[in-house]
């Protein structure tokens, strides 16, 4: 098959899932082409789109300039260099139809990744905004095939689109699929007005030979307990750290770091609670960091915390693929029971659900798994067997093909 990805900044470090779901499909040996916003290039690129030289695979959006100017003068070199299409350009400039994005151009930037290669048998645009985006291509005859939206969750936070629910409208009337990550996302997509028979659940998957069994197990002498999020409201990270303060305030644990990777507006005042709460020595913040990094980390990893919560704004972790990656290398999970991640591992089987904004709950839990190494074993191996059952990326990247051959 000929398949188009749409999606936003390409590649992101917290968006791999997207980059391990285009590989799957070129392993399978069908063709893909992205068609992206922009280019990140001061991120550490994912060595899967180094090896599968993805950004050859890729067409970015042009950068569109605020002198209106220099906009016109670059949109006319764009338009020469695209002179079979003229007949796009044009419509892309008819201000009675669209209006000022019309006139101020950026409809007709909008549109100039997409003008030389039209056709698809797929076009699959990750994020319902990207969906919009594609839509609005194929309105001017661009970018053919069948259309599949992904949702995630952020782009379905029913709290804060109420005042918004019919932006997806038009899009939901125009796909062919919709796929989501969790029925927590599919209840969230069907509430916005999709057709529910039009959603399957398909989850974001994991490479079990890679995220595989641990090997190095680090300093067995010291208990390390570990949480990989972008550090903002929802993923509760400052639960994480009340659940480290309190059990090292009870005078019997001691020897327990917790380490944090991820970037974000809350870390500076997350690492001001550290001080607040005496914790410094037992709590470390790693920044940003690479998957391979994560894999590393993993790998001598005792205990994975999750203790997202819901935000003031409606949202909510839909699935945490990086709960399934912990498991999947028999690491015993503490998650929190909110959005869809209960959906991505079983209570007292591959680890704990907690309440939400509960550290006590959470060092409790965290407390009966350090006293209990038999018990994280067993878990870590029932985490283990339950993400190859459930989220191997190979078996969902081969359903993923027979959802788009069922579309014909």
């Amino acid at each position: 098959m000929n398949i188009a990805f749409v999606v936003g900044p390409f590649p992101l470090p917290s968006e791999t899932f997207i980059v391990n779901q285009i590989v799957g499909l070129l392993k399978l040996g069908h063709e893909v082409r992205i068609f992206a916003l922009s280019e990140e290039t001061k991120v550490q690129v994912h060595e899967l789109v180094t090896e599968f030289d993805l950004i050859s695979k890729t067409t970015f959006k042009p950068v569109v300039p605020n002198n209106i100017f220099i906009r016109y003068a670059k949109a006319l070199l764009l338009a020469i260099g695209h002179l079979g299409d003229i007949f796009y350009v044009m419509k892309s400039l008819n201000f009675i139809e669209f209006g000022r994005s019309a006139l101020n151009l950026r409809k007709f930037y909008e549109i100039v990744p997409f003008l030389k290669l039209k056709g698809f048998d797929i076009v699959h645009a990750h994020f319902g905004p990207n969906g919009n985006r594609a839509l609005k291509v194929r309105e001017l005859g661009l970018l053919k095939g069948k259309l599949i939206t992904t949702f995630h969750g952020s782009d379905t936070n029913t709290s804060f689109m109420n005042a918004k629910s019919d932006v997806y409208k038009e899009l939901f009337k125009a796909c062919n699929l919709i796929t989501v990550n969790s029925s927590f996302t599919f209840n969230n997509v069907a509430s916005l007005g999709c057709n529910p028979d039009k959603i399957q659940i398909l989850p974001m998957g994991v490479d079990v030979d890679k995220f595989s069994k641990r090997i190095n197990m680090g300093d067995e002498h010291v208990i390390k307990i570990l949480s990989v999020a972008r550090l903002i409201e929802l993923k509760g990270i400052e639960y994480g750290i009340r659940a480290i303060a309190i059990l090292l305030n009870s005078g019997k644990l001691s020897k327990i770091h917790y380490q944090i990777i991820g970037d974000g507006p809350l870390i500076n005042s997350l690492k001001a609670l550290t001080r607040d709460l005496g914790v410094e020595s037992h709590v470390s913040f790693s920044g940003a960091q690479t998957h391979e990094y994560v894999l590393e980390k993993l790998q001598e990893t005792d205990i994975f915390l999750m203790p997202g919560i819901v935000a003031k704004d409606g949202r909510s972790e839909a699935q945490g693929l990086v709960i399934q990656e912990a498991q999947s290398m028999e690491i015993p999970v503490v998650v929190s029971a909110v959005g869809g991640m209960a959906e991505g591992m079983q209570d007292g089987v591959t680890g704990f659900l907690v309440s939400p904004k509960n550290p006590e709950i959470i060092a409790e839990k965290l407390k009966y798994l350090i006293a209990q190494p038999k018990k994280r074993k067993e878990m870590g191996e029932n985490g283990r067997k339950f993400v190859t059952e459930k989220f191997n990326i190979q078996s969902l990247n081969r359903t993923l093909i027979n959802l788009y051959k069922e579309l014909f």
